[in-house]
């Protein structure tokens, strides 16, 4: 073969080459670039959802804890031992605290439809569940407080309804904050 032929050759096949490793190079860069996108979307996604997670579990806390507080209270109002100027105090304390309970609820609500809003169904299914075990809790509590006012025992069933509804409602919370925490991270991209 002649020098020319074999120099044609050789640009011929240096050519395809380059174009052959620009095309593989090109292919990988689009594979790259759309995995960015997801990536950002990703993201995008999770701060609002996280917003709305974070301002949701911090109102169910405080409700769960104005809860407490009340029926705390009303279990020093009930202490055999309690003087009569120790349960108007503790009485005070139970309606504040209850009072504060109902605000944060209303409050919650508004919340709780925001985090249907942003999903995804674990999440809902967990604050379907919180919302419903605080609710429970909270009516569990003012049954409650009401057998006092009627006369009945101090240390009635619905006392041990309400501390067995606090405690679901606890695991509720837990669960909740253990779903939207996952549901944050499931895309892969960890924010940690």
């Amino acid at each position: 073969m002649d020098a020319g032929l074999a120099a044609i050759l050789g640009a011929l096949v240096g050519a395809i080459g380059t174009g052959g490793a620009g095309i593989i190079v090109a292919l990988i860069a689009r594979s790259q670039s759309r995995l960015q996108l997801e990536v950002e979307t990703a993201r995008g996604l999770r701060e609002p959802r996280k917003s709305i997670f974070v301002a949701y579990s911090e109102g169910c806390r405080e409700q769960y804890e104005e809860l407490q507080s009340a029926l705390s209270s009303f279990q020093d109002v009930a202490a055999p031992e309690a003087t009569p100027e120790e349960q108007g105090t503790a009485i005070g304390e139970v309606e504040r605290h209850l009072k504060a309970a109902l605000n944060q609820s209303a409050a919650r609500a508004h919340l709780h439809a925001q985090v249907v809003i942003e999903g995804p169904e674990r999440v809902i299914d967990a604050a379907i569940d919180l919302s419903d075990r605080l609710h429970a809790f909270e009516n569990a509590v003012i049954q409650a407080l009401s057998k006092p006012a009627l006369g009945e025992d101090r240390f009635s069933d619905e006392l041990d309804d309400a501390l067995t509804k606090e405690a679901e409602a606890g695991v509720a919370y837990r669960l909740f904050l253990y779903t939207a925490s996952d549901s944050l991270t499931v895309d892969g991209v960890d924010n940690r």
